[in-house]
């Protein structure tokens, strides 16, 4: 019999090794903007969330740059036709001082979502991923105790790592754990769209 694995998720993965983005410079930035910008409530609990508007800020170029590198890959990857252009809708940070988290969400209008760590200290909570297959958890038998091929995971979990960017579909359904450190831990999302 053959097997075939089809419909793949899209899960992107990429560190910033040429460190173009100079994440403790970031840190500070996005520290200051906190103390003088009210949270938005959206996924996060116990957290502060940025308006939306930091693609638009001098102070993010790097990052903004770095970020449609990527965007490029993913769109030459997809075989978008020519002509259209990667833009990106909206970017926000995110500080989870301990104790703090993201619920499950998605990010409606949009294609892709994404998330860079700025800072991220050990047990500061690792991004989810949930199996999109409506009812795939309806049906659950139990599973010999051994490491599971990838294509029968239910949910994935990907490090919150300094330099490291993640992007997916944004009609995939994720959260951010809890913090379990003693430190905040800070990220910038964004989504982007295909124009």
């Amino acid at each position: 019999m053959v097997l075939h694995t089809t419909f793949p998720t899209e899960i992107w993965e990429e560190y910033d090794h040429q460190c173009i983005v100079n994440n403790k410079s970031l840190a500070k930035v996005i520290t200051n903007r906190s103390l003088a910008e009210s949270s938005r409530e959206l996924s996060n609990v116990g957290g502060w969330q940025s308006n939306d508007d930091l693609a638009e800020d001098v102070q993010f170029t790097d990052l903004i740059s770095f970020v449609r590198q990527k965007l490029l890959k993913v769109a030459l990857h997809n075989n978008y036709i020519d002509g259209l252009e990667c833009v990106i809708v909206n970017m926000w940070a995110n500080i989870n001082p301990p104790g703090g988290y993201n619920q499950s969400h998605i990010h409606p209008n949009s294609l892709f979502s994404g998330v860079y760590f700025v800072k991220t200290p050990q047990n500061s909570g690792n991004l989810m991923l949930y199996d999109p297959r409506p009812g795939v958890q309806q049906s659950m038998p139990p599973r010999k105790k051994v490491k599971l091929p990838r294509e029968l995971w239910r949910e994935t979990y990907y490090d919150a790592v300094p330099g490291r960017i993640i992007m997916f579909p944004s009609w995939l359904w994720h959260k951010v754990e809890t913090n379990k450190s003693s430190d905040t831990r800070i990220s910038v999302s964004f989504n982007f769209i295909m124009r």
